[in-house]
């Protein structure tokens, strides 16, 4: 048997390795090419969000849809709870521990204001649609607040348009003066940056740090 035969066969193994790894190298290069081109496209186009409460006969038709670089589409179902009565509603909303998670809420924002601040400088709102047809049972107070909806739309839309750059608006109030009843369609579209998100994140992380730092 030839002594060099096992130097050439190692030696042979050697080189196809070295083959397969360029070839399995290059596609592994190609394929993280691809996803961190995906992701910075992730972080830097703008993503929509829409908002969705319908409220028709009793019935919840209300939805949170994500959309991501125009062909990445995630629904979320909002279950509204529509068959309580009103003293059950008053009763939930006064709970102690509703007003716990309230203040816990309020408190938390004030602690976050200025990444808070930061996300909803980047927060740029494409519609805000309004439709309700509502009764109270009681012709004056139907027309009163008629009227009412009509003005708080009326002051809250420069200030959508000033902070958040709203482009299209309709409120649409048909008023029933033949009994009670409650329909809803609204829906709102608004469009952020992921990577704001991130960096108030990061600011809110270092604000963190910096308090435990302090103390």
């Amino acid at each position: 048997m030839d002594p060099s035969f096992p130097t050439y066969f190692i030696s042979e193994l050697r080189k196809n390795r070295k083959k397969r790894w360029d070839g399995d190298g290059l596609y592994l290069l190609l394929f993280l090419a691809i996803l961190l081109g995906f992701l910075l496209l992730l972080l830097l186009r703008k993503t929509q969000l829409e908002i969705s409460i319908t409220i028709e006969h009793g019935k919840n038709i209300s939805f949170l849809a994500l959309r991501m670089l125009k062909f990445i589409r995630i629904r979320v179902n909002l279950p509204l709870f529509l068959h309580k009565t009103d003293s059950d509603r008053i009763k939930s909303l006064l709970s102690e521990d509703h007003l716990k998670k309230i203040k816990k809420v309020m408190r938390l924002q004030k602690e976050a204001k200025l990444p808070l601040n930061y996300i909803k400088s980047g927060i740029e709102m494409d519609r805000l649609t309004v439709c309700t047809r509502f009764g109270t049972g009681d012709a004056a107070v139907t027309a009163w607040l008629s009227g009412g909806l009509y003005s708080a739309f009326a002051l809250i839309i420069p200030y959508l348009k000033n902070y958040y750059h709203l482009k299209k608006q309709k409120l649409q109030i048909v008023p029933y003066y033949q009994g009670r009843m409650f329909d809803l369609d609204l829906d709102c579209i608004i469009q952020f940056k992921i990577s704001h998100i991130i960096i108030a994140g990061f600011k809110m992380l270092k604000q963190e740090f910096q308090k435990r730092v302090g103390r």
